[in-house]
């Protein structure tokens, strides 16, 4: 038989952890690609949208939240410095990675 020692110190809640192929497998995923796309098109269909707004909107639709001053202003260094890799990239594609890592953050992946 086994000895589980003190059964009520045991506990149902699972530790915040994540593993590197976890979160490599959540961000690559499917899923993730496909939502991440939708949002990417829906925020730069949106011809009233600054990027700064598209930022702002990004954080409420994902994170349920608004985005902090830092925040937006380091969002907008991704998108910028994204697109500056390759001037053959679509803005579609520097959008949907920021969105892709928002989805991919603890935040959005655990409940507090």
């Amino acid at each position: 038989l086994f000895d589980f020692g003190d059964a009520t110190a045991m506990s149902g809640k699972r530790q915040l952890t994540n593993i590197a192929t976890q979160a490599l497998f959540w961000m690559n995923s499917d899923f993730v690609t496909v939502r991440s796309g939708n949002l990417a098109k829906d925020l730069l269909k949106s011809r009233s949208l600054t990027n700064e707004g598209r930022v702002r909107s990004a954080y409420l639709k994902i994170l349920n939240r608004p985005a902090g001053v830092d925040e937006v202003t380091e969002s907008l260094k991704f998108v910028s410095r994204y697109l500056a890799r390759d001037p053959k990239v679509e803005p579609l594609a520097a959008w949907q990675s920021l969105c892709r890592v928002l989805m991919a953050s603890n935040e959005f992946v655990y409940l507090d």
